[in-house]
């Protein structure tokens, strides 16, 4: 006489174990996009900010004189500073750090402060040279457009 028993076959956990382990590969898919696509957005929060704070102060005419924002590729951050022109020597300059595993470039080439640039907000109008960052992060691309009012577009 045969004995029934209440037990899964090892067909029936073959099975569910492969149903679990591809949920499991989807899920962790899924979660590496999204923290990808965090990131990505974090730096663009971080850039936006700091424009808006440049071109606030500058309205504001805070120490009566223009205000702007750098990228400074070598140390991965952002600079906030006063002044027609980034001055690496000023003390008035306020450094963010940046997300090592993204690049910065603009359109024209004025958010680098290799060669003194960055984009500048004039006093009380808030006006800009037009720009266009892009932030490079893997496969994620965000841009973001200062126009020739200082509008930051993103």
């Amino acid at each position: 006489m045969l004995k029934h028993t209440d037990a899964f076959t090892l067909i029936e956990v073959i099975i569910s174990i492969t149903i679990l382990t591809i949920l499991l590969s989807l899920g962790m898919l899924y979660s590496t996009a999204l923290q990808q696509n965090f990131v990505s957005t974090s730096e663009q929060s971080t850039l936006i900010n700091l424009l808006s704070r440049a071109r606030g102060q500058a309205q504001n005419n805070i120490h009566q004189t223009r205000h702007g924002v750098c990228y400074k590729q070598e140390s991965h951050s952002y600079v906030l500073f006063e002044g027609y022109t980034y001055d690496a020597m000023s003390s008035s300059n306020i450094s963010i750090s940046a997300n090592s595993h993204v690049s910065v470039e603009s359109s024209p080439n004025i958010i680098s402060c290799i060669y003194g640039l960055g984009v500048v907000f004039t006093q009380l109008s808030g006006t800009s040279t037009p720009v266009v960052i892009v932030i490079h992060q893997e496969s994620h691309i965000s841009t973001t457009t200062v126009n020739y009012e200082g509008a930051i577009i993103y």
